[in-house]
């Protein structure tokens, strides 16, 4: 149930990319760490369509912030944005396995920024990666961004 909430969440959004009105500011949210002894994995997808290729683009938190994993992975013959971004959930789900407690939540992009630029960069230098501990120097900002808190 908590997969296809996910994933009704996703069409919503795909849906209103194109209802949305660019000149109205929105309130950006940002990245928050999961609770104490729990693991946050972010995933997005990039496509494009002029190649019918996608990207993944997948990092993996703990409560503290710290990088436990980053991830990317390319797919050729995709048809649409929406099944790009159907693969790149699919291929987040893949990282939950064998785990015990799982909740499963949509964010919006302003708070998804690293797995947004790992995506995105992944299909733009078509590379592939998986780093334990750690994120491609392209996506470093990000990840510093990420771990300052709200006062910061």
């Amino acid at each position: 149930m908590e997969v296809a909430n996910l994933i009704i969440s996703y069409i919503k959004e795909i849906d209103s990319l194109e209802k949305r009105d660019l000149n109205r500011t929105l309130e950006k949210k940002r990245w928050s760490p999961p609770q104490e002894s729990f693991m946050k994995i972010n995933f997005d997808g990039a496509y494009d369509k002029g190649k019918n290729q996608s990207s993944v683009g997948i990092v993996a938190r703990d409560s503290n912030g710290t990088i436990l994993f980053s991830y990317s992975e390319i797919h050729f013959g995709i048809p649409s944005a929406f099944a790009a971004e159907a693969i790149a959930c699919r291929k987040g789900i893949q990282e939950i396995y064998g785990l015990e407690n799982i909740r499963f939540q949509y964010i919006p992009r302003s708070a998804n920024g690293l797995a947004h630029i790992i995506a995105t960069e992944s299909l733009r230098r078509g590379e592939e990666f998986y780093l334990d501990r750690g994120v491609p120097d392209y996506a470093m900002d990000q990840a510093r961004l990420d771990g300052r808190s709200e006062e910061d």
